[in-house]
């Protein structure tokens, strides 16, 4: 696992990173304090990438059905996932995105991606976050989503 560092600068203050590989990661949370925004959660909301809500909706899915399962629900789950939008163009690009990512989808790039949303909101009440440290303790579980 990498760990978690503090980046210090003169001007801006403090950031926590992570590197992951060659890349580095910077706790969303602390730049969106340095960047001035009032309501950090918000704006890390705001600005998160199309793909990455689309993880997350599988991961939280999947977290369910597993939670489910483990309070004694035996029934068939099927995940409904929609891309709502006010053009048909824009959810079938989303419908198509959505289809590759999961056609290319792997445990590596799960358990890097998990990594990198508990940096961006370290909120441990949330159920993203607690579908997140279900997963980094379950590995397994990951391949099975495959």
């Amino acid at each position: 696992m990498n760990d978690l560092a503090v980046f210090n600068n003169p001007d801006f203050g403090s950031v926590r990173t992570l590197m992951v590989g060659d890349i580095p990661y910077f706790v969303g949370k602390d730049v969106a304090n340095i960047l001035g925004y009032v309501n950090p959660q918000k704006a890390i909301c705001t600005h998160v990438d199309e793909e990455d809500k689309m993880l997350n909706v599988v991961l939280l899915s999947q977290f369910r059905k597993y939670r489910a399962y483990a309070e004694g629900v035996t029934s068939t789950f099927k995940p409904v996932i929609m891309f709502k939008s006010p053009k048909i163009k824009v959810s079938l690009e989303a419908t198509q995105m959505f289809n590759e990512l999961i056609a290319n989808l792997n445990a590596a790039d799960l358990i890097a991606f998990i990594i990198r949303q508990q940096l961006l909101d370290s909120n441990e009440s949330s159920a993203l976050e607690l579908a997140y440290n279900f997963y980094l303790k379950n590995e397994d579980d990951l391949y099975r989503l495959n």
